[in-house]
């Protein structure tokens, strides 16, 4: 992974690397529960795919006064991803993922320091998804070219701050060419 102009590009196996089922469970003190499940497979001999789900549940602290903090948490997400080498100088990538999650926050929040909002817990629900895709031609050994586009868009649902939408559509190409 590594990041430019603000920008997060994460690298991830591909689907022919995760075949099969695999399937995680845990729990603990304050993590009560963590699960998710993986299947990969194929589609003929040149195309790949994984789905799989996971979600978390964290139970809340308990404040000085011995009370619930209101801080627990829990996230679900799901997603997929499809690798197809087309022919020896065409390959695509299809993948996506959506999410939720509702998120307990200790105590009230204050807008002016010192003077804290009154009200019922306060807690921050998102959601949110993207889905991209890459196409790669190979045009011989020293020439290729990409394209990526990504669609990503979020939700927050916030008591007091900041609620909103927020929707992100790139493209990117790039035709690599190698001199000498």
């Amino acid at each position: 992974a590594g990041a430019m102009n603000g920008v997060i590009s994460i690298a991830t196996q591909e689907a022919r690397e995760t075949q099969g089922l695999s399937v995680r469970a845990g729990t603990g003190t304050e993590q009560k529960a963590v699960l998710s499940g993986r299947w990969g497979g194929s589609i003929g001999t040149n195309a790949f795919y994984r789905v799989y789900g996971r979600a978390i549940r964290h139970d809340g602290f308990i404040n000085s006064a011995g009370e619930p903090a209101g801080d627990d948490w829990h996230r679900q997400a799901g997603g997929f991803r499809l690798d197809w080498k087309a022919s020896q100088k065409n390959s695509l990538t299809l993948q996506g993922e959506a999410s939720d999650a509702d998120i307990g926050q200790e105590g009230n929040p204050t807008l002016v320091p010192g003077i804290p909002i009154e009200g019922p817990g306060y807690r921050i629900r998102t959601q949110a998804g993207y889905v991209s895709g890459r196409w790669r031609r190979v045009f011989s050994p020293r020439s290729d070219f990409d394209l990526r586009v990504s669609f990503n868009g979020t939700r927050r649902q916030d008591t007091f701050f900041f609620g909103g939408h927020s929707r992100t559509l790139d493209v990117d190409a790039q035709h690599h060419v190698r001199v000498a």
